[in-house]
């Protein structure tokens, strides 16, 4: 009865398989030979350093069972997370950064074979989130030493509203956080009084908002 029981569950796919059937349209400039090539530096435990074909290079951080983290370039990076529903059916997370300076990521769902899926699974559509304003509360937190006008005014700063993701290696999460372009240091170090990061945990179907 076990063996009819596992012959009849889905079999299970690796981050390290679902990295080397990477479609091309994810980042054309990286070839299935090049991925190979960063996935077999990280197994042998080297600088997993990869010249692409624009003749950037770039390095793999990690690559795990269920984690991948690429600096694809200076400006660009990949996140990818494995994530197994209720039913064990899996879905990748695919989390895309680019620098210009300041961070800006799209977040993206698929399945195994890499078809995208219509699914936010839980998480705020970053287009609507960064074009209402309830939404974006989530973002701030009022400090006691400020009062509401100077903490307003402080809001008023981030412009344009560029949202950064991230996909820690070692939990199941999602971790948002505001970009502040085109300020000054000293009003960055002035706006860390009132942004905060808003963290969504994987719950099995969906992602939940941490309180």
């Amino acid at each position: 009865m076990l063996l009819i029981a596992s012959l009849q569950m889905p079999a299970q796919t690796t981050m390290r398989d679902l990295w080397l059937a990477l479609p091309d349209s994810v980042v054309p400039y990286l070839n299935a030979s090049q991925r190979t090539e960063h996935a077999d530096f990280i197994d042998m435990g080297v600088a997993s350093e990869v010249k692409n074909l624009l003749d950037g290079e770039g390095r793999m951080d990690t690559l795990t069972a269920r984690y991948a983290s690429v600096r694809l370039n200076d400006n660009h990076t990949l996140q990818m997370r494995l994530l197994t529903k209720s039913d064990s059916t899996q879905v990748v997370c695919l989390v895309d950064t680019y620098r210009a300076p300041e961070p800006e990521s799209t977040i993206s769902f698929f399945d195994t074979r890499w078809q995208r899926l219509g699914d936010t699974f839980g998480l705020p559509d970053l287009h609507t989130l960064v074009s209402d304003a309830g939404q974006m509360e989530r973002f701030f937190a009022k400090p006691d030493t400020l009062s509401q006008t100077a903490t307003d005014e402080l809001k008023k700063m981030i412009d344009p509203v560029m949202v950064s993701i991230s996909l820690p290696e070692d939990e199941e999460s999602v971790i948002l956080q505001l970009s502040t372009p085109f300020l000054l240091q000293d009003e960055k170090e002035r706006l860390k009084s009132v942004l905060m990061q808003t963290k969504f945990k994987w719950m099995g179907d969906l992602f939940k908002e941490c309180e």
